[in-house]
């Protein structure tokens, strides 16, 4: 026999912060995906346009090697990012 968890939902009111506009994470939700006060996360909206937020992962640099560059690196694949993608398939 296999249970199925069902999915817990709320609904939350969007609230402003400062310039933006943002939403509160249940305190369930931010214990179960390791989610803390200060932490970074990925904010991205899907093919069915829905928002999708993921827990950044912040990469062990190699020693000598500057968080500048990866700002930079990322910065560059971001303003590239349609090229980038019509590469990955040739």
């Amino acid at each position: 026999m296999v249970l199925e968890m069902k999915e817990k939902r709320e609904f939350r009111k969007v609230g402003r912060y400062g310039n933006s506009i943002g939403v509160g994470i249940p305190k369930y939700i931010a214990e179960k995906t390791n989610i803390t006060i200060g932490d970074e996360l990925e904010v991205s909206v899907n093919e069915k346009n829905e928002i999708v937020l993921k827990k950044a992962i912040s990469p062990h640099l190699p020693e000598g090697i500057s968080p500048d560059v990866l700002k930079m690196v990322r910065d560059t694949m971001s303003k590239y990012k349609d090229t980038l993608e019509g590469l990955k398939d040739r």
